[in-house]
């Protein structure tokens, strides 16, 4: 992706520079693996029809009695300064014939259809510097149309870069009624999608339900942003005072977060923060409410050394990080996320 001018939508040919591997490498999903070795091929590109030829191929008639199998593509690309906090996607125009996707090694989505288009968001999960687009393409079963398609990412591909505030792919409905021979009516409706809001909420039973939950959901990575309040702190131990049943929650807590940070990708980031300085300290005449300005403790898989974020004045630092995180602001706080190198 090169700078462009400023524009609320960019579609940018994504067709040249991808590498090609007609086999099924261990881990080529990863940001990390080596390509080098790989052939170069601009799209659109059918494996398939570099033959040979063989009545024996599966593929039958239908397929030219070429071979099919299984590939790998891969292409790098950068995301410009200027287009940080937008909405970046990908759109495949198709793919044949059972495709996976991942971007930085985050797997996308599952497409069993090679006929259709279909696109992924990448947003969340771009890094400043390169970025790596992998697609394995599962031809074997290959006696599956009746006429000749060939084999792998055999239509064009495009980036897509719009503001938050956008149209979404398939935004826009024409529909012509009441149609006679001098006039019709025609509906145009349109979708617009303003990058924000809930999309689904979860109810949890307790701290260790609320981790096997939040766990789920990083891994699925439905969302950019994955929010999880874990109130058994509070309102079982906190305001009962009860301290060993702190502590022991505070031990399964400490066990579930180990896995947790197991899921994290390298440009992820995790924030962790008490609500209301509610640990149950017998030396706290009240233990909800006393201490309002408590520590931040915020971890990102990239930074191999730790890093002093000093004391935090309000809890909205917190909510300004995320806010300049997903290319917003709020009114009040400092963000620290320069402070990670984010």
């Amino acid at each position: 992706m090169a700078a462009q001018p400023q524009t609320s939508r960019l579609e940018l040919a994504a067709d040249s520079n991808w590498e090609f591997l007609l086999g099924d490498p261990s881990g080529a999903e990863a940001r990390s693996f080596q390509d080098v070795s790989w052939r170069r091929v601009d799209l659109p590109h059918d494996w398939s029809i570099e033959g040979p030829f063989d009545a024996e191929n599966p593929t039958g008639g239908g397929g030219g009695f070429l071979p099919a199998g299984i590939g790998w593509y891969r292409k790098s690309f950068t995301v410009p300064a200027a287009d940080r906090g937008k909405r970046v996607s990908i759109d495949f125009d198709g793919v044949m014939a059972s495709s996976d996707v991942w971007i930085n090694g985050r797997h996308l989505g599952h497409r069993p259809y090679g006929y259709s288009s279909f696109e992924y968001d990448l947003t969340p999960y771009l890094a400043p510097g390169r970025n790596v687009l992998a697609v394995r393409v599962d031809h074997t079963e290959s006696a599956d149309s009746r006429w000749y398609t060939g084999s792998g990412i055999y239509r064009h591909a495009r980036l897509v870069v719009a503001d938050t505030v956008h149209v979404p792919v398939w935004g826009v409905h024409v529909v012509a009624t009441d149609i006679s021979k001098a006039t019709a009516t025609v509906n145009v409706s349109t979708t617009i999608d303003n990058g924000r809001g809930v999309d689904e909420y979860v109810t949890t039973k307790s701290n260790a339900d609320g981790m096997e939950k939040l766990t789920a959901a990083t891994r699925e990575r439905k969302n950019g942003l994955v929010f999880c309040n874990l109130v058994d702190f509070d309102m079982l131990y906190g305001h009962r005072k009860d301290v060993e049943g702190f502590a022991r929650s505070l031990e399964e807590f400490d066990a579930a977060l180990t896995d947790y940070l197991a899921l994290l990708g390298e440009w992820d980031l995790l924030i962790l923060t008490a609500d209301h300085g509610c640990d149950p300290d017998l030396r706290w005449e009240t233990t909800d409410h006393s201490r309002e300005y408590v520590p931040i403790v915020a971890y990102a898989p990239r930074q191999r050394v730790g890093r002093n974020l000093g004391t935090r004045a309000t809890l909205a630092d917190m909510g300004q990080t995320v806010a300049e995180n997903f290319g917003g602001k709020i009114p009040h706080g400092i963000g620290f996320g320069e402070e990670l190198g984010n």
